[in-house]
């Protein structure tokens, strides 16, 4: 004679075998296509004519984006504003960034959170701008992930995030001449003894440390060494190196652009070496 309430016990712990099973897979899929980051696109009001806005970009927990130049690894960050609309031209500003070691590399970006912002040049001057950006950049924690995310967003010009914009275009680096009188200056960039090599001495503020960041031409890669000190007090060496460049492009005089930051300060400074 069949037992029948053993069979319903083993089907109903076979069913939900099954529905925990279902489940766990279900968690593990949302864990998964869980992003790291949060995006926005913050309205910033109008100037000149112009829109401001800036891009509002928050990690998790120990995750690395990269800045505009990478550095030695990493993946730089690419910007597609094709589908959007009444859009003239967009300028995208940049904040100094972190110098990170990263394996056996050195990288340039932020951790937590980075406002990059924007001026936005309209076809028509007076109407919105219907922004509509495909970002493509890369995220890192153990292992880095290539993301590409979709914003969209209509510029009217009432800026209702206008303090946190105003206050981003503020914290970018200072430009500034070679030698520009200032705490923090850009005096020098000379080749060294070696090859490939050039040394930047800086004007730096006594007792604050400062970091340095050199971006070549198009497919060139630079490395800055760590801050070291110049042969007068208040001075910084740093050796910029060349890890790779076109060969052709090897004999020309480089174009530098270096970034200095030192505590909350910033400079920016365009350098052709002799």
């Amino acid at each position: 004679m069949l037992n029948i309430g053993h069979r319903y016990k083993t089907a109903a712990f076979a069913l939900i075998t099954f529905m925990v099973l279902i489940i766990g897979q279900m968690l593990s899929a949302a864990q998964a296509t869980e992003r790291p980051y949060k995006i926005n696109i913050l309205d910033g009001g109008q100037e000149d004519g112009s829109y401001l806005a800036a891009i509002e970009l928050k990690l998790a927990g120990g995750y690395l984006t990269y800045w505009r130049t990478p550095g030695e690894a990493g993946i730089a960050p690419s910007f597609n504003w094709s589908a959007s609309e009444n859009l003239e031209t967009v300028s995208v500003e940049w904040p100094a960034p972190e110098r990170v070691l990263e394996a056996d590399s050195v990288v340039y970006g932020f951790h937590k959170q980075v406002i990059i912002p924007l001026r936005i040049k309209p076809k028509q001057t007076g109407k919105p701008v219907t922004l509509n950006l495909e970002l493509q950049f890369g995220v890192c924690k153990d292992i880095c992930i290539p993301s590409t995310d979709t914003i969209s967003t209509s510029l009217t010009g009432k800026g209702d995030n206008a303090v946190v914009v105003q206050r981003a275009f503020r914290n970018l680096p200072v430009k500034q001449k070679l030698a520009e009188a200032g705490a923090l200056s850009v005096l020098s960039v000379t080749r060294s003894d070696k090859e490939n090599e050039y040394i930047a001495r800086l004007r730096t503020p006594e007792n604050q440390a400062t970091e340095l960041f050199a971006e070549g031409l198009d497919g060139w890669i630079l490395s800055t060494s760590l801050e070291r000190n110049g042969p007068e007090v208040g001075t910084s060496d740093f050796t910029i190196k060349v890890e790779y460049a076109p060969k052709a492009e090897l004999t020309t005089k480089p174009f530098i652009r270096l970034t200095a930051k030192s505590g909350t300060q910033s400079i920016e400074t365009e350098v052709q070496v002799e």
